[in-house]
């Protein structure tokens, strides 16, 4: 059901609970709501958490809030002896966590069925005739898929809804929905307060598939509360039901990153023979590493505004499948062929239709590849190698 979610951390305990005396933790819930005229029907859960081992205290309970009768909950909740035992992890660094869900309300009625009911005990009288203890809806279509609403007036006591009205939803329908289906539904139940004109709101959120067509609470709501005529949700013996349903078909389709796969190939080795000849941008041959197609590509004078400043080289993904993306882990090296000092760096990018090519702008100083002392340009000829350490694939499946 829709609900706040609240985590209140108390500060210091034994400022929390200064009475000395005190045997048990007093825990309530109070509406903070200044209008003398407000009335908010609440089911809500106050908690204490475990901070070590998930254990959580709770209790649940439901109430009319008003102006005047503002507050509820529990004057001995818990032991508090058991609260500060270290062992339970409730206390911790002095520290304690509640939590608090509260159901809420709202004025626009449900947008895809509402069911109203002129008489309330007719319709008991004829379940009561008929041996049912449902009634159902006749087929309406939502978020694309076509449902039924079914209302139990006086509980659902084989799924434990006894002393409340329960409702749920199935789906129908499904020969045309693809074999293995699922679907996400987020359901959200109405009933109806006929003298405040608004919705208590109560969720269900469940995956529906060919096994399981079904979802909805079966303890709605109280029927003291329900039937209690001041309350306005059975008024002169009438009743207002509703639903939403918003739902997402699972499809199948996604993708997977995989673990990177370390691969132990010989570099590929790219021997520029004449440099002092070559044109600006220079490839080299496709080579593969990992079941991918790869080459290299060099501009001697540099680019993106590194032109006559530096030697450019990147690596270039030569596939053209729109889909892939490859996580490469890869090592540059221009080899010194005197000294055997070779200069490297390495790169981590993610390879794709869209950004083929990766690497460095500033590779190294063109004054530094053409000074004959460094021991990389030899006889005009320059040596590079480029390493594919890890690859790491984006995979889609359906």
């Amino acid at each position: 059901m829709p609900h706040h979610d609240v985590d209140l951390e108390a500060g210091s305990l034994s400022e929390w609970i200064p009475d000395p005396r005190r045997k048990s933790i007093s825990l309530s819930l109070m509406s903070a709501h200044e209008d003398t005229n407000f009335r908010i029907y609440a089911e809500y859960k106050l908690c204490i958490k475990s901070q070590m081992n998930g254990k959580d205290l709770e209790r649940t309970a439901n109430h009319l809030f008003s102006y005047c009768d503002f507050d509820r909950g529990w004057p001995a909740f818990h032991s508090l002896d058991d609260i500060k035992d270290s062992s339970k992890g409730y206390l911790v660094k002095d520290t304690l966590i509640v939590e608090a869900e509260v159901t809420l309300v709202r004025k626009a009625p449900p947008a895809h069925y509402i069911l109203k009911i002129d008489s309330y005990s007719f319709l008991l009288a004829i379940l009561k005739i008929k041996g049912a203890s449902f009634y159902s809806t006749d087929i309406f279509e939502a978020s694309g898929y076509k449902w039924r609403l079914y209302f139990y007036p006086d509980g659902d006591k084989e799924r434990y809804g006894e002393g409340c009205i329960s409702l749920y939803v199935s789906i129908e329908d499904t020969s045309a929905l693809q074999l293995g289906w699922e679907i996400d539904a987020n359901v959200t139940f109405f009933v109806y307060d006929q003298i405040r004109d608004e919705y208590l709101m109560f969720q269900d959120t469940k995956r529906l598939h060919e096994i399981n067509k079904e979802c909805g609470i079966a303890q709605l709501l109280d029927l003291s509360y329900f039937k209690n005529p001041t309350n306005g949700f059975l008024f002169h013996d009438k009743c207002v039901v509703g639903v939403e349903i918003f739902a997402n078909i699972y499809t199948g389709v996604g993708e997977c990153l995989p673990v990177p796969e370390k691969f132990y190939y010989n570099p590929y080795t790219w021997k520029i023979n004449d440099y002092s000849k070559c044109a600006n941008v220079l490839y080299s041959e496709v080579f593969v590493r990992g079941n991918h197609h790869w080459k290299l590509r060099l501009c001697p004078k540099g680019d993106f505004g590194q032109e006559g400043k530096s030697l450019s080289l990147y690596l270039e993904l030569v596939e053209s499948e729109p889909a892939t993306r490859i996580y490469a882990d890869y090592k540059f090296q221009l080899k010194n062929q005197e000294s055997g000092e070779d200069f490297e760096l390495t790169g981590l990018d993610v390879f794709s239709s869209s950004t083929p090519s990766w690497g460095f702008s500033e590779f190294l100083s063109i004054n530094d590849v053409e000074d004959s002392s460094k021991g990389f340009l030899v006889e005009d000829a320059l040596i590079i190698q480029v390493e594919i350490i890890h690859i790491s694939a984006v995979k889609k499946f359906s």
